[in-house]
């Protein structure tokens, strides 16, 4: 499987290269490389938190380790995604926008106490709401490897971003013209 991955990801490589030979990369090329290798080191990360179910002591305290390691990189990854995902549906989903400002603070309260089952419902809740699915990034939080700080990161950079109020609405609510 190793040598699956290391030929799916020098091939990806290559093409790179080919296109930079040919002078014909744009930047489209270069942001798909980085999507699909982002991807590939989430789901890294996903894999060996399920393989603590097959393995035992001593294995286990490497998988962590392995985990801690790949952490770094990937949990910086999914808190970049998150921003990405917030931004992204402040600007195309007003009613969600809403429903996360009104939840706000219990939100991020929640998140604080590490109460992560019930961010995970609430979140779910607004989703269901508005007729939407709860979007892969937000699920990958509320993994248990996912550490603490970084969950609470994801959570207040997701609520503040999507569920913050701009210039304009205070605007509107003073009465004022936008």
């Amino acid at each position: 499987m190793h040598e699956d991955m290391a030929l799916k990801e020098q091939a990806l490589l290559e093409v790179l290269r080919g296109k930079i030979r040919e002078g014909n990369l744009t930047l489209g090329d270069l942001e798909g490389a980085v999507r699909e290798m982002e991807r590939s080191l989430l789901e890294l990360l996903d894999l060996l938190d399920r393989s603590r179910f097959f393995l035992e002591g001593q294995d286990q305290a490497r998988v962590q380790e392995l985990q801690m390691r790949l952490g770094r990189v990937a949990y910086g990854v999914l808190f970049d995604q998150i921003r990405r995902l917030a931004w992204k549906l402040r600007g195309k989903e007003p009613g969600l926008r809403k429903d996360v400002y009104k939840s706000g603070y219990r939100l991020i309260n929640l998140a604080r106490a590490g109460r992560r089952d019930e961010v995970a419902y609430l979140l779910t809740r607004i989703f269901l709401a508005q007729e939407q699915v709860l979007p892969h990034e937000l699920v990958r939080i509320f993994s248990p490897a996912v550490p603490d700080d970084i969950f609470r990161a994801c959570v207040y950079a997701f609520v503040g971003i999507l569920g913050g109020k701009t210039s304009e609405d205070s605007d509107k609510k003073e009465g004022g013209e936008a």
